[in-house]
């Protein structure tokens, strides 16, 4: 079997949640198909481009358009495509992988063309309404679509998406974060309970509940001032002023600590091994027009590796990886009142974060390792067997012409 990937963006460029997820995604996959079974299709949009050395075969496409051309070029790319089919007639491709919904429409054309199937992966949002009407029937015509959490795929079976036509591939935890060793909790029991955020503070993303965390933080203050926990939040963006602005009004300066880029993914451990409990309190919903929400939430994976358990409300993908009680903590959502309640008893009872950060890491080892995410993939494309199957090309597809036409 041979795959053929359209990515929106990549981590030669840009390094986010959805750029990690494509490349675990088609490393593993080459892992399993063996060399020369995996191609993506990249855009390369800037000199910051840099590519490294992987498993599998990267094509980067240039991108020169800006402005509204860029958009469209986003979506809709005749470069894209040109190299796609060129390409196709070398590796004779078995199964179309779009990278991205905002793609489906490029591979519903291309699987068209070449008379493959296509697979789009969902992760969250971008899928969970208010799609516009090309990527909808593009995503709803996709042979199989590739979920990243059982909360986006139960939406979708939700807007009507037919459930065995969604399979589920979680999110992968980094490698070697198994191999580090757990943080061992021994927090006196009246010193402040530190609490981290890892996230973008972008003022679209004010679902990550930062605000929400303050807000408890200040009913805390009036009621058990001692009990205060230590608040440091991780991120860069132009939310960062009104956060700052909450925090002067609630009298919280000497509690909460704002933190910028980190160099290193090791300055990144040791944040997270500072840190009692990592918080993110993800709403999720439609507002001003636009869904917000977690689709999975991988640094909830990554506090868990290293025995830091994790506090979140009760919606989103976080509740594919959080057992409230068992290894980490779900609060009712928008729920200040059992949010500061919730951080209270931690406070009070800190042998609880040491048992729940033993299990919070022990989901992470297990659940998301790559051993079980290859086990995800193989279940996704049939079986371990027949993913290896080799599609015949007896009558391969002749694209010279239609690549002739776009140049």
């Amino acid at each position: 079997m041979r795959i053929l990937c359209l990515q929106q963006s990549s981590i030669f460029e840009t390094y986010g949640g959805i750029e990690y997820y494509l490349h675990d995604l088609l490393t593993i996959t080459s892992e399993i198909l063996g060399p020369s079974s995996v191609i993506s299709f990249v855009p390369k949009r800037s000199d910051s481009f840099k590519l490294t050395q992987t498993n599998y075969e990267v094509v980067p496409v240039e991108y020169k358009n800006q402005g509204l051309l860029k958009k469209l070029e986003n979506r809709l790319s005749p470069t894209l495509l040109q190299a796609a089919l060129r390409k196709s007639k070398e590796l004779k491709p078995d199964i179309i992988i779009v990278g991205h919904v905002s793609l489906a429409p490029l591979g519903m054309a291309l699987s068209k063309i070449l008379d493959i199937p296509y697979w789009t992966i969902a992760y969250g949002l971008e899928v969970w309404g208010g799609t516009n009407l090309v990527d909808e029937f593009a995503l709803r015509s996709s042979q199989k679509i590739i979920s990243i959490s059982h909360w986006t795929k139960n939406i979708l079976v939700a807007r009507g998406f037919r459930e065995n036509k969604i399979e589920i591939v979680h999110p992968c935890l980094q490698p070697g974060l198994e191999n580090k060793s757990p943080k061992l909790h021994f927090t006196p029991a009246k010193a402040p309970l530190q609490l981290l955020t890892v996230s973008r503070l972008d003022p679209q993303e004010r679902y990550k509940g930062h605000d929400h965390v303050l807000s408890a933080m200040g009913l805390i203050k009036q009621t058990r001032p001692e009990a205060l926990p230590h608040y440091t939040i991780q991120g860069h963006g132009d939310d960062r002023s009104r956060l700052e602005q909450l925090v002067f009004l609630g009298g919280l300066q000497k509690h909460v600590t704002f933190l910028d880029k980190l160099t290193s993914r090791e300055d990144l451990d040791t944040l997270y091994r500072q840190s009692d409990v990592f918080i993110m309190p993800s709403r999720f919903g439609c507002w001003d027009g636009r869904w917000r929400g977690e689709g999975f939430g991988i640094v909830y994976v990554e506090a868990g590796a290293l025995g830091i358990p994790s506090i979140a409300y009760d919606c989103g993908g976080v509740t594919d990886i959080i057992q409230s009680g068992k290894n980490g903590i779900l609060v009712k959502p928008n729920d200040i009142q059992q949010l500061s309640q919730t951080l209270l008893e931690l406070h009070d009872h800190r042998e609880r974060i040491s048992v729940l950060g033993r299990q919070a890491r022990e989901t992470a080892l297990t659940r998301f390792s790559r051993t079980a995410i290859k086990s995800e993939i193989e279940k996704a494309f049939g079986s371990s067997q027949s993913i290896t199957e080799v599609r015949p090309s007896s009558n391969p597809i002749d694209v010279s012409h239609i690549v002739d036409s776009i140049s």
